[in-house]
């Protein structure tokens, strides 16, 4: 399997885990575990503020792969190797 492949049966697989019922269940949960709709910036800690953005991180990726386009892979690739650009 190509890196392409590879990348496309990715975005694939997590529209498939996350596309059930069952699946949007846990992808709700992680959200609020995660924090996605609660603010990451504490005063006191940059530290803190760093973790939250780590754990924020986590939903945000597995949303890019549910919301992307399989397809894009390869165009996104044939545009950045597009000597002209």
């Amino acid at each position: 399997m190509t890196e392409d492949e590879a990348k496309k049966q990715r975005i694939v697989d997590y529209k498939v885990a996350f596309g059930t019922e069952q699946g949007l269940r846990v992808l709700v949960d992680l959200a609020k575990f995660c924090g996605e709709s609660s603010g990451s910036f504490v005063a006191e800690s940059t530290h803190m503020t760093a973790y939250n953005e780590g754990v924020v991180s986590v939903i945000r990726y597995i949303r890019g792969k549910i919301d992307a386009n399989p397809n894009a892979v390869e165009e996104v690739r044939t545009v950045s190797d597009d000597p002209e650009l």
